[in-house]
């Protein structure tokens, strides 16, 4: 479980800060490399039809990201 809470409030309450969501945009919007991304959080519906669109995004960025297995 994770919480996304603005700076300044986690700061105030003296929290832990483990990670900072610093931008959003896709790899090539953010100048940065596939090598750069630390963590990838995909969301999609959990239906077959979103699943494959979300993996297929994920392999055009970066194709070492997606773990191939066989349909079962």
């Amino acid at each position: 479980m994770f919480v996304l809470e603005r700076e300044d409030a986690a700061r105030a309450r003296d929290a832990g800060i483990p990670a900072e969501v610093a931008g959003y945009a896709s790899i090539a919007d953010a100048a940065a490399r596939p090598r750069d991304v630390d963590a990838l959080v995909a969301h999609a519906t959990s239906t077959p039809r979103s699943d494959l669109a979300e993996i297929n995004a994920i392999g055009r960025q970066n194709a070492s990201l997606v773990v191939r297995r066989p349909a079962r």
